[in-house]
């Protein structure tokens, strides 16, 4: 139903991170609201680069439409520990279904818990095209972990929510990431 993430996907319809103030920003801006899902890649950090496509876009709670851009491509950094640097961050579940049998430890950095709850869990028999569709059509950037971490697909998730535990992250965790 869905792309593969090698060319970016264009989402018109009221799903996913396109539901986010749908109605409202169909009314004002007289067209279907639609924002892109971007590309992934296989890189470095070197290869994290801002795109110029809408990635999200809603009506805050003062009512003016917020449109903003991504990245020119989700990176996927492969190595001892992965790593996936992400804008529209849901969909990292088709990379974490790819890791399941190692259990992941995820560590999220966000200013959001991204914990709000879903109506479908992930099915048990869920293969790479079953994923990106339930990515689409069950989640948006709020709700991906909680079925990431019911279904078993990681087998924990650290909140890294602010500069200070991201300066002090070391403390807790003995990781050496990959450059």
């Amino acid at each position: 139903m869905f792309g593969t993430y090698k060319n970016p996907q264009t989402l018109t319809t009221n799903i996913s991170t396109n539901a986010f103030s749908y109605t409202d920003r169909e009314q004002r801006l007289c067209t279907l609201p639609t924002i892109t899902i971007t590309p992934r890649k296989v890189g470095s950090r070197d290869d994290v680069v801002l795109g110029d496509h809408i990635v999200i876009e809603e009506i805050d709670h003062h009512s003016v439409l917020q449109s903003r851009t991504g990245l020119e491509h989700n990176i996927y950094i492969d190595g001892d520990v992965p790593v996936a640097i992400m804008d529209n961050h849901n969909h990292v579940l088709p990379l974490w279904r790819k890791y399941r049998k190692q259990q992941p430890f995820v560590i999220h950095i966000d200013a959001h818990a991204d914990l709000e709850p879903v109506q479908a869990p992930i099915p048990d028999d869920v293969d790479e095209h079953s994923i990106r569709d339930y990515t689409h059509t069950e989640t948006h950037i709020g709700s991906f972990i909680p079925p990431a971490l019911d279904s078993g697909l990681i087998a924990d998730c650290v909140q890294v929510r602010s500069s200070y535990a991201l300066e002090h992250i070391h403390k807790t965790l003995s990781l050496s990431f990959p450059t």
